[in-house]
């Protein structure tokens, strides 16, 4: 920002347009520093995306800022279409409770129904009876 408060707007920084490139370079080291592999490519249609979805917002950056930013949208859309592996409930971060639990009401109505049950034709799971 300038002292009047107003966004500074060099010669070096300019609106996205939808035919931008970036520059090979430039693609390479920011690929480098968000992590990504050195033979990142740029997918055409993710090219489009970012270049489409920027276009009309206005903003002006440099050659490197707008770089980073299409690195960054790759990095995302990498990171969402990779699935997570499978291997049982704790695997997917699911709890093994059931996701509502019983309200107090509901409880005590269980509890009141268990009490009004005879207590020898009860059979727990796990619990032995000899003769069954």
């Amino acid at each position: 920002m300038a002292d009047d408060g107003q966004p500074l707007t060099g010669a070096r920084q300019f609106p996205m347009t939808l035919d931008w490139q970036p520059d090979s370079e430039q693609f390479t080291a920011a690929c480098l520093r968000a992590g990504l592999p050195f033979e990142t490519m740029i997918n055409p249609a993710q090219l489009a995306n970012f270049t489409a979805h920027h276009a009309d917002s206005g903003r002006r950056y440099g050659a490197m800022a707008w770089t980073q930013k299409l690195v960054d949208w790759i990095r995302r859309d990498l990171s969402q279409s990779h699935t997570k592996p499978t291997g049982g409930a704790h695997a997917n971060g699911r709890q093994r409770t059931p996701s509502r639990r019983l309200t107090a009401a509901e409880a005590r109505e269980r509890d009141r129904q268990q009490r009004e049950q005879p207590a020898g034709g009860q059979c727990f799971e796990g619990e032995w009876r000899p003769g069954h």
